[in-house]
């Protein structure tokens, strides 16, 4: 079972504002699979901010870019193992 301590919001793994813990449940099976931090009001301000700062040059990038550029983000961008 994977348990994460951190949080991606504006293109960073930071650590919650909060210290409450959530399970992560396979949709399939209905069994926990993780861990992750719960996400408090300052989080969710946080991750709003960021998406507000990014919003207007993005929305003026192409879709096809703005998929390549994430593909290739989300790979690089975890400290976490996949799989």
């Amino acid at each position: 079972m994977k348990t994460f301590d951190r949080r991606y919001i504006g293109g960073k793994w930071i650590k919650p504002c909060g210290d409450g813990v959530i399970d992560v449940i396979d949709s399939g099976t209905k069994e926990r699979m993780g861990r992750m931090p719960e996400g408090v009001e300052a989080d969710a301000g946080h991750a709003i901010d960021a998406a507000r700062a990014t919003f207007e040059s993005r929305s003026a990038t192409p879709l096809r870019a703005r998929g390549a550029a994430r593909d290739g983000r989300c790979e690089s961008a975890s400290p976490y193992p996949r799989g």
